[in-house]
């Protein structure tokens, strides 16, 4: 797991709004 986002600051309080969040990577490695 890399830490690049602090997940406990991503918990649900009750009371507050929710976030959905999604990341895609895509890498392509074109070397000729």
């Amino acid at each position: 797991e890399s830490r690049a986002v602090d997940t406990e600051s991503l918990c649900v309080l009750a009371g507050r709004s929710v976030w959905a969040i999604r990341v895609d990577l895509h890498i392509l490695d074109n070397g000729g």
